[in-house]
């Protein structure tokens, strides 16, 4: 991680690190890390391809152990690949021992070996099975569906998203409020987006998003060709690199302010043209006394009748 992704200043300290990366690395070195699935490995596979398998058989135990360290390898290996500390489920149980024991039962009732590992800022969780009875190792994710919009509208989201990956992706949806499912591969899905509908009640929500897509499981002990380490490996990293590194979880709309435009506040009626309030114009202003004048005299700036400046009659009467 340091030398691809963080770098070194110092040339010298640089090349000093790469020969020991290409040192560690060799397969002469002892030091590459996972190396196989251990010498019981097709014992245990036929075994559990039969239905025979028993979680006591002799080494069931060393193959899950070794499974566990698989995990641990890969979950390294993506680390390096992406510069981000990808960590296993396995790696955050609380009690080791315990978790051990719930893959021994998994495997001697289904044949299934199964773990999960996090890349950070990924929409979720990957799943990884290896299903020893039907020779198929699977990986999933699960996506949350959007919380808004129509169910055809929220599933036609997801497919949006998936215009690059294999055509035999497995799409399944989880409905709001029962155990109901629906699964289409994502051919069909892309064809027909209403059959990923509930058939029950096409309107009921989508909660969530299952994808997965299996292959062939690898037979081999080793590390080559068809080998399981190698083929698994090889099926986990296409996964993250051709879908889920760009699949983006849903984020809500922000709220956007009203459209409406604001009420003009009411003018006040105390205020006067000039904005200031006066006494004369208040509510509550006791109206002053006019000047007494004789009657027979003219209004102040008004001529008076005879002078021809200002009719007594209003503008709009007919003419005498």
């Amino acid at each position: 991680m340091q030398h691809q992704h963080r770098g070194v200043k110092d040339p010298d300290q640089a090349w000093i690190l790469g020969e020991l990366i290409a040192y560690l690395e060799h397969e002469k070195s002892g030091a590459v890390g996972f190396e196989d699935m251990g010498q019981n490995w097709v014992q245990v596979r036929n075994s559990a391809r039969d239905g025979t398998i028993r979680a006591a058989d002799p080494g069931v135990r060393d193959v899950v152990d070794r499974w566990e360290q698989f995990i641990e390898y890969l979950c390294l290996g993506l680390s390096q690949d992406l510069g981000v500390q990808v960590t296993s489920a396995q790696s955050k149980a609380k009690d080791g021992e315990r978790w051990t024991e719930s893959l021994l039962a998994t495997l001697e009732r289904e044949g299934k070996l199964t773990s999960s590992f996090r890349v950070p800022d990924a929409v979720g969780p990957i799943d990884v099975e290896a299903d020893l009875r039907a020779r198929q190792t699977r990986a999933n994710v699960k996506v949350n569906a959007p919380k808004e919009g129509r169910p055809l509208t929220r599933i036609n989201w997801i497919l949006r998203q998936l215009g690059n990956a294999p055509r035999d992706l497995r799409v399944e949806v989880q409905f709001a409020r029962t155990k109901e499912t629906t699964a289409r591969l994502l051919a069909d899905a892309l064809e027909e987006p209403k059959a990923l509908l509930s058939p029950s009640d096409p309107k009921r929500e989508p909660r969530s998003f299952s994808l997965s897509l299996a292959r062939p499981l690898g037979t081999k002990r080793g590390r080559g060709e068809r080998s399981f380490v190698l083929e698994t490996r090889r099926q986990m990293v296409g996964f993250y690199g051709g879908l889920v590194e760009d699949l983006t979880a849903w984020q809500p709309k922000a709220p956007k302010l009203s459209s409406k435009e604001p009420a003009p506040e009411a003018e006040d009626p105390r205020r006067t043209v000039s904005g200031a309030i006066g006494e004369a114009t208040a509510p509550f202003a006791t109206p002053t006394e006019e000047p007494s004048q004789h009657p027979d005299e003219p209004a102040l700036g008004v001529p008076s009748a005879g002078q021809g400046s200002v009719s007594s009659s209003p503008p709009w009467a007919e003419p005498s």
